[in-house]
């Protein structure tokens, strides 16, 4: 016999007022208790929660605090005096997030490790855009960003993976012919492009040799890019 479904418990309240009252009191302790110590407060959360949840970056936990904040704000009244002072604290709270959030990097996002200087990276990009092997759109500091790691992508534009616009025997070949010697350059390669806009398939790109092609018509090329 199936058990009856229980019915979520509702505070028993006599009136709305007394509900506002509780919520509001209850958001305000708790925009209170971030507000005191703030930079404190928001290093033994992130930890605590970064415990507790296994892989989660700086950036993903200071985007849910401020969605939080955001709601105890709606159930605050901050027109008494008090409450404008709290109001005053949790815009400074709001504005320390969003600092975090701007200063942030996607500590995620892989790249090569294998470091260029500015002028091996206009060489690199300029040619391999010449013999149409990346999109002529790519983000040039999102370029420098995976074959090096600087300068990080800003928090108001995002890495993007660049366009291979070549055959993926061409792909493979240059991730071999410059990055071999770092550890997991496949998966590094499949983190940072995709190919005519598609992702990439690792399995297909480890085996691209073997696809009836034996060797990229632009090994010269590639081979010529830093010189």
């Amino acid at each position: 016999m199936d058990r009856p479904t229980e019915q979520p418990t509702v505070p028993n309240y006599k009136t709305v007022g007394r509900v506002m009252s509780s919520k509001q009191s209850l958001a305000s302790a708790l925009l209170t208790l971030r507000i005191d110590n703030i930079d404190g407060f928001f290093r033994k959360q992130l930890s605590d929660y970064i415990e507790a949840n296994g892989t989660v970056t700086e950036l993903d936990f200071a985007e849910r605090e401020l969605k939080y904040i955001g709601r105890l704000y709606d159930d605050i009244d901050f027109t008494g005096r008090s409450n404008l002072t709290l109001q005053s604290k949790a815009d400074g709270y709001i504005k320390y997030l969003l600092e975090r959030l701007n200063n942030a990097t996607p500590e995620q996002q892989p790249y090569f490790e294998r470091e260029f200087d500015d002028t091996a990276h206009k060489k690199m990009i300029d040619k391999l855009i010449r013999h149409r092997l990346l999109d002529e759109n790519t983000d040039k500091n999102h370029f420098k960003f995976v074959f090096g790691g600087k300068p990080k992508p800003r928090k108001d534009k995002p890495f993007e993976k660049l366009n291979w616009t070549g055959d993926l025997i061409d792909l493979h070949y240059f991730i071999k012919r410059y990055f071999h010697k770092e550890s997991k350059f496949w998966q590094k390669a499949m983190a940072c492009f995709v190919h005519k806009k598609k992702s990439i398939n690792e399995r297909s790109l480890v085996t691209a040799t073997k696809s009836g092609k034996k060797e990229s018509k632009y090994k010269q090329s590639i081979d010529n890019l830093l010189r």
